[in-house]
């Protein structure tokens, strides 16, 4: 059964006199009398309460004041079940003392007649339990009163509440620091977001972020993952390279002279004797021309931006 510190059963004559039992809640103290050698009908209890230091019958409004009343009703060994302040309407629990009547703790198939009073059952299977029964029937009693507080336990419940806001208040500033910083560093300021086509800008996705436009820095460039013949990572842009034909030789045997006919991207070279002479002045030869466009791969282009601020 689940055991809250609020429910404990404590005697304290310093707050509720000889015979009463202590029940704190987070606003009262609140002391309870049962009268052991009284039963009557609801009239006659209710008015007897009322001599018992002008308390009244029993107002539950929670299930930690429920619980505290049926510790009492152990701790007495209560056999006759006791009567409540309260009466019925559309089939709802209705306080005398008009307190809220969120809470409820009806037996199954209870309330049966909003004219019947209401009674808290004593019987082991259904201790605690509420039932309605007409409002002449006999029951057993006890009588609740609540208790004012002294000036001193006021003045010290102010100072104590004042210390826990002032806790509460750097509570609530470390936590909205720390909303900050998380908010700060989701997307941290020097943060790069590189844009593929058909995505959207950074300023779509955060719009609470400063974004410049980065690409030129890096406009014609492309990128490989570290290894396998790249430069070392940071230490700049390696030069261009791709298998070519950048030179053609060409020789004379008679004379055993080579000669090269360099190879410029964009213009045909000079021409290169590729057979011998023939029946007249005629001869085969060769000439090359390497394309000037870049050497690539396959790519689509890319927008990069960083955060700043």
């Amino acid at each position: 059964m689940y055991v809250n510190y609020l429910t404990k059963l404590t005697t304290a004559e310093g707050i509720c006199g000889d015979g009463w039992d202590l029940y704190h809640d987070d606003y009262y103290d609140i002391c309870y009398k049962y009268i052991a050698e009284g039963l009557g009908d609801y009239q006659t209890v209710a008015t007897a309460c009322r001599g018992e230091m002008d308390s009244t019958l029993p107002t539950i409004n929670s299930f930690e004041e429920q619980e505290f009343l049926d510790k009492l009703i152990i701790k007495y060994k209560m056999v006759d079940n006791v009567w409540l302040d309260a009466g019925i309407k559309n089939k709802h629990i209705v306080w005398t003392d008009s307190s809220s009547g969120e809470y409820e703790n009806w037996i199954p198939g209870r309330p049966v007649d909003d004219g019947n009073c209401v009674e808290m059952l004593a019987d082991k299977a259904n201790v605690g339990k509420w039932a309605d029964e007409p409002c002449t029937k006999k029951n057993a009693y006890m009588c609740k009163r609540l208790v004012m507080w002294s000036g001193q336990r006021m003045e010290r419940l102010i100072r104590d509440n004042r210390r826990l806001l002032n806790e509460l208040k750097q509570f609530q500033n470390k936590l909205q620091s720390e909303i900050t910083q998380i908010k700060d560093t989701q997307i941290p300021i020097g943060f790069t977001y590189v844009q593929l086509p058909g995505k959207p800008e950074p300023k779509t996705l955060w719009p609470a972020y400063t974004w410049s436009d980065v690409t030129a820095e890096y406009a014609g460039q492309f990128f490989r993952a570290e290894g396998n013949g790249s430069l070392e990572f940071g230490k700049g842009i390696q030069a261009e390279n791709a298998p070519r034909l950048s030179k053609v030789q060409k020789f004379y045997k008679t004379s055993e002279i080579y000669e090269d006919a360099d190879l410029t991207p964009g213009v045909w070279s000079k021409n290169v004797l590729s057979g011998g002479p023939g029946s007249g002045i005629d001869h085969n030869s060769l000439k090359y021309l390497l394309s000037a466009g870049e050497v690539r791969p396959r790519n689509q282009a890319v927008r990069i931006f960083q955060r700043t601020k």
